[in-house]
């Protein structure tokens, strides 16, 4: 991916979240520090660091998947953090506080892409 791509998709993810973040109630939203974006070569898909406050990317999927499958990975990673700010710091990684954050971002709670895509459920 050149750094010009690289550089877009990054803003991408930054537009993504703020659009997400702008759906919560207005107490919550106001919690909500917009963290670091970086795409990184790795094997999970995405990752939310709260010691970082990063949500980082898997550089593969930003670059070859439809931007839909990229946003639903952005918006399960959000999930995390919000699950933290929901409950605080220690909560199970996919428990109840992360089950509450993605019924309020509309994410996803798999941990995986092994769900149809919104762009093959639309093709179909």
């Amino acid at each position: 991916m050149d750094a010009d791509l690289e550089r877009r998709v990054l803003r991408g993810l930054h537009l993504e979240w703020e659009l997400a973040v702008a759906a919560l109630p207005a107490a919550v939203r106001a919690r909500m520090a917009r963290p670091i974006f970086r795409l990184a070569d790795m094997g999970p898909l995405g990752l939310w660091s709260p010691s970082k406050r990063e949500i980082a990317v898997q550089r593969r999927l930003a670059a070859a998947a439809p931007w839909d499958d990229v946003r639903e990975v952005l918006r399960h990673e959000t999930a995390h953090q919000l699950a933290a700010v929901l409950e605080g710091p220690g909560q199970a990684p996919h428990g109840e506080a992360f089950a509450r954050a993605c019924r309020l971002l509309g994410a996803r709670p798999e941990a995986s892409m092994r769900h149809t895509p919104l762009h093959a459920r639309l093709a179909a």
